[in-house]
């Protein structure tokens, strides 16, 4: 995928949009690639997912975190995206996805995430 279709992707985004970075053969990145598989379809309405291996990227191939995956959670209206490092457990991706709905939804991100 070319960096110019991410940021389309990026820009016409419409709920939660997450872009997980990884890198092949990081085991730890396919798992958590397999666990956002199973969480997804309860958040389809309102989550897509890009995945993007460094090496696929010119100059990626030099990002240090090669052991997990980082994830950027885009949500529509937010200026930054939220980052997330690493492997997270399917029951608590999924809360995490449901506080980013309610941030999709209109709530202050600060009061969704410190409580």
């Amino acid at each position: 995928m070319l960096a110019s279709e991410i940021k389309q992707k990026i820009q016409n985004n419409a709920g939660v949009l997450l872009v997980i970075l990884s890198r092949a053969g990081c085991q730890i990145c396919d798992d958590f690639k397999f666990i956002v598989s199973e969480i997804q379809p309860d958040h389809d309405k309102y989550l897509s997912v890009v995945g993007i291996d460094t090496a696929d990227i010119d100059g990626l191939d030099i990002v240090p975190h090669l052991m997990y995956p980082m994830n950027y959670f885009y949500v529509k209206n937010e200026p930054r995206p939220f980052i997330r490092a690493g492997l997270v457990h399917g029951e608590l991706l999924d809360k995490e996805l449901s506080k980013f709905k309610r941030v999709l939804e209109g709530e202050d991100p600060n009061l969704v995430f410190s409580g």
